[in-house]
């Protein structure tokens, strides 16, 4: 990515957020103006309780060492090893399936753009790059991160950012801070790597349905089958 396609993204994001401000305003405005004796109360109170939700604390309490550890526990018990090594086995023995070029063939531009088409921003990992990041770059610089996902491929090789997550405590609504329960778990990971994972999983799921690889039973995680036909 050059620096004067930064600099432009830089300048959107500003103005995107200039964009935001106004409307809000804007909205702040309309909202009041509406507001008379003809209204009804539930919508007046229906509007506080938001506000109300909108300006709450969601500052999460900081742990106390101890619950820091029945929860580090709970997610990883004492017995589990710290970097299990499972082998798992190949579930198809032809070689051929493998060394197949439909299924290794290097991604395509068109492949990418139709992830980044289907997904919307969240969290972003450790590197702080968010979806729209990538959705914003220009094609030549698409085609520079094409290259890298399939050169990984091909060596092997996974940068440690891509394999490494930031894992993040939420405290459910109306539960207690001191009961290691109440926490929920976030699992947050660059958006590289998940975009690549996500190429990854859609020539898969081609590959699979294409060469009728899975049962005729199996209806969980296909497109087009739910759990129903299975009583069907």
């Amino acid at each position: 990515m050059t620096d004067d396609n930064f600099d432009h993204y830089l300048q959107i994001a500003n103005s995107t957020k200039e964009l935001l401000r106004v409307k809000k305003y804007e909205g702040w405005r309309r909202f009041c103006k509406s507001l008379n004796p003809n209204v009804s109360s539930s919508i007046v109170w229906q509007n506080i309780r938001k506000f109300r939700s909108a300006f709450k604390d969601t500052q999460q309490n900081k742990l106390s060492p101890a619950i820091a550890e029945q929860i580090m526990d709970r997610l990883g018990p004492p017995y589990v090893p710290e970097c299990p090594m499972a082998i798992m086995p190949l579930i198809v023995s032809n070689n051929n399936y493998y060394n197949n070029s439909d299924l290794n063939s290097p991604f395509t531009l068109i492949e990418l753009k139709g992830v980044l088409s289907s997904t919307t921003d969240s969290a972003p990992g450790e590197d702080g790059i968010p979806y729209s990041f990538l959705s914003n770059l220009d094609d030549n610089s698409l085609s520079y991160y094409l290259s890298l996902i399939n050169n990984i491929i091909i060596a092997g090789i996974v940068p440690e950012s891509w394999r490494s997550q930031t894992l993040i405590l939420l405290q459910k609504p109306n539960k207690s801070s001191s009961d290691p329960k109440s926490y929920r778990p976030v699992a947050l990971s660059s958006v590289l790597a998940k975009t690549a994972e996500h190429l990854i999983k859609i020539r898969l799921e081609w590959f699979l349905e294409h060469k009728k690889l899975l049962s005729k039973t199996q209806f969980g995680f296909r497109k087009g089958k739910c759990t129903l036909d299975s009583l069907s």
